[in-house]
């Protein structure tokens, strides 16, 4: 490390105040915008809270790891009307729905499965880092994280990185950045003197809906040599940390990337790229790119399509919105492709303000119109606040029948059923299983031509095919 990239790194590290500066749940950023972690750096740091969006996923952590360590094997169904402390905080706590126990218990199993295999160990909640390769390095301290479930087998020689994933809106792909990160500290931390024979990554997002995601996306598994994750994707992870203490790092705008950077609303990258789709300017040679002095400009003039006038005319790079009506394919492309990253610098801004209003910061009425913003809290759907044998006595109490409390009972889904049964008898079901086409949803890229088959691991106690 050279004197500047020291003291770029201590600058950071007094901003980032003990949080870890390259985050793996933040790869798909930092190992393409180098520039991102010096651009945050740049904002008033702010506490971050809990939202309506993060704190299920700390909660189902919270209970799947309660129920893996808990000595009397409490299950997460004991746990279903219930509130579970989160954050170490006595005082703040989430309520355990049904939801919430089915999907968390079904990761449960997968980990117990993996429990029952001779010569397995699991780690819950496992505190991971670079910092193996070469404890004298500072920097790589900074590529820190918790593992939600590492699973070793010293006899067999391999690695396994679980994680929980609880979201229902992104799906997360099974090899992406932070999962192989994981999966690299983990290779690290345990290395025992002998070589491990494979590594592998799960990701288990079990609230994905159906459909239009299929049943097998919520379990994606991905098996790798150590020397692919050891080699190269560590060199990757190495040069990207390194750029990022560089003097005026680039960066690269992209939907996945910029989708939870803090700083969207100050990126002039981000903004650049969004805002390309009404200019004149195509995508062959990627979104336009920025480095981290660059100045977030005066918005520029927008120019929007009338009936008279369907494509206003360009000059001094405003932008022109012409109507959707006149475009062509290729328009049409680099509009939806700019268009999503416009929507994710604007959600930033968004974000940011709700964070100032969070902290007491008043958003103003402007004299160009704006009315100013405040928070107001949404009402939630109700739900019982007990667990269900309390909720079911009272509602006896007031002569209710139980086909008036309970739903008739519905078939489980052909995953389900078929995951009960015996593995010679797995194809018993097909007759009575399809899988009806669902409607039609824009995605990017070609149409392909024919479907590829990726190995993966579909289960812990299936036979392994290698890369």
């Amino acid at each position: 490390m050279t004197p500047a990239e020291a003291a770029m790194l201590a600058y950071l590290q007094k901003y980032y105040q003990g949080d870890a500066i390259f985050r793996p749940s933040n790869a798909d950023r930092w190992l393409t915008c180098h520039g991102s972690a010096q651009l945050i750096a740049r904002l008033p740091r702010i506490p971050q809270k809990g939202n309506i969006y993060t704190r299920p996923g700390t909660a189902a952590h919270q209970l799947a790891q309660t129920v893996l360590l808990d000595p009397q094997k409490l299950s997460t169904e004991d746990f279903v009307g219930r509130h579970i402390i989160i954050n170490d905080d006595p005082t703040d706590s989430v309520f355990v729905d049904e939801e919430m126990g089915e999907k968390v218990g079904g990761y449960v199993d997968i980990i117990e499965a993996y429990r029952a295999m001779p010569g397995t160990e699991v780690y819950i909640e496992e505190k991971l880092t670079l910092q193996h390769l070469d404890p004298s390095d500072p920097l790589l301290n900074e590529c820190r994280g918790t593992g939600d479930a590492v699973i070793i087998n010293r006899l067999e020689r391999w690695i396994v990185d679980l994680d929980l994933k609880y979201g229902i809106g992104v799906p997360v792909a099974g090899d992406s950045p932070q999962p192989k990160i994981y999966l690299l500290m983990a290779l690290l931390t345990f290395f025992d003197g002998k070589p491990w024979k494979w590594g592998g990554t799960t990701i288990y997002q079990p609230r994905l809906p159906v459909p239009p995601y299929t049943e097998e996306d919520h379990y994606k598994a991905f098996i790798y040599m150590p020397a692919e994750i050891m080699g190269d994707f560590l060199g990757e992870v190495s040069e990207a940390m390194h750029a990022a203490l560089g003097p005026d790092p680039k960066l690269v705008p992209s939907v996945k990337g910029c989708r939870w950077c803090e700083a969207r609303p100050i990126c002039p990258a981000l903004r650049e790229s969004g805002l390309t789709f009404g200019r004149a300017l195509t995508w062959e040679q990627g979104p336009p790119q920025q480095t981290v002095s660059a100045m977030l400009q005066p918005f520029p003039k927008v120019s929007v399509a009338t009936h008279e006038q369907p494509r206003p005319p360009t000059s001094n790079g405003n932008v022109v919105l012409p109507s959707p009506a006149e475009l062509d394919p290729v328009e049409i492309s680099n509009m939806l492709y700019g268009g999503h990253l416009f929507e994710s610098w604007f959600e930033g801004v968004k974000h940011r303000a709700a964070q100032l209003l969070s902290s007491g910061v008043r958003i103003p009425p402007t004299p160009f119109g704006s009315p100013g913003y405040h928070l107001k809290p949404r009402t939630g759907n109700r739900r019982w606040n007990a667990p269900r044998e309390t909720i079911e006595a009272e509602l006896l109490k007031l002569n209710l029948k139980p086909t008036q409390i309970y739903t008739d009972p519905k078939l489980r889904s052909p995953k389900q059923v078929e995951d009960s049964l015996p593995k010679l008898l797995k194809g018993a079901i097909a007759p009575l299983v399809e899988r009806p086409p669902g409607a039609p949803t824009l995605v990017p890229g070609n149409e392909p031509e024919e479907p590829k088959i990726l190995p993966s691991l579909t289960k812990p106690f299936q036979s392994i095919n290698q890369r």
